[in-house]
């Protein structure tokens, strides 16, 4: 058993490396090529908010090609469930053979057929972008010299709030072509071109009256004032006691009273 071991326990060996902080950026740098202070993490963080957008423009082509480019739709709530019904002939389809299935049926949400399903994607969307964004915002921030709390907090506070509203109207649209087409692909294109052009108008918008650097400079100033009622009130008695005890101390005066007895 034991000459077995070694040779499993060899085949699963893994190597840990551990990075101060100074090393790992000069690890990346020298796998990009290029000096951090040069890498614009705005423009990845502009590109991998498209990826969501891109991924699901694939679904509406599988969608199209399944049911065909005007393939139609019906949902139905039938004795408390929710089904969709599949118009056309389904022997010309690869995967949805049948002409009925529930509205949470695994195969309807993967492809995003119906507008529960839509709602679904954009919710699972929202996260991805989230999980893409906001770690190269991070990024982004805490690797210029002008980096605070406050701007960290409100560069990441305008960007998840513009993925929120960008899904909600997104959702909202999807909702909205769901209720007078019965197009299969209709709502999922609703969504993507909503939510892209929702996007780029909040950004167009932040840009243009500076709202993220507006929030910062409200958080700052409010984290300032914070701090001075706290830790600074608390410096200032410490620094009161400090002088008080050592007036007592050089006046021959019980060190101490008034403060402790």
């Amino acid at each position: 058993m034991s000459s077995n071991l070694k040779p499993a326990l060899e085949a699963n060996q893994k190597d840990a490396y551990i990075f101060s902080l100074e090393a790992l950026a000069k690890e990346v740098s020298y796998k990009l090529g290029k000096n951090l202070d040069d890498f614009d993490f705005s423009d990845a963080k502009s590109l991998g908010a498209y990826y969501v957008p891109i991924q699901d423009s694939r679904v509406v082509l599988e969608i199209m090609k399944e049911l065909g480019i005007t393939g139609e739709i019906v949902m139905k709530n039938v004795r408390g469930k929710s089904y969709v019904i599949l118009k056309g002939t389904p022997g010309n389809r690869n995967l949805l053979r049948g002409t009925r299935y529930l509205s949470n049926n695994p195969q309807i949400i993967k492809m995003a057929i119906g507008t529960k399903a839509v709602s679904r994607s954009i919710v699972k969307g929202s996260l991805v972008t989230l999980i893409i964004t906001v770690p190269l915002s991070i990024a982004d921030v805490c690797l210029k010299d002008d980096f605070t709390m406050g701007r960290l907090f409100g560069t990441l506070a305008t960007d998840i709030t513009k993925v929120l509203i960008s899904s909600g109207a997104a959702s909202l649209a999807a909702l909205a072509v769901g209720a007078v087409t019965t197009v299969a692909a209709g709502p999922l294109i609703a969504a993507i071109f909503v939510g892209v052009a929702v996007g780029v108008a909040l950004e167009s918008l932040d840009q243009r009256f500076g709202i993220t650097d507006k929030l910062v400079k409200a958080i700052e100033e409010e984290m300032n004032t914070l701090y001075e009622r706290t830790i600074g009130e608390f410096k200032r008695e410490i620094r009161r006691v400090e002088a008080l005890m050592d007036y007592q101390s050089r006046n021959g005066l019980p060190v101490g009273e008034g403060i402790f007895y």
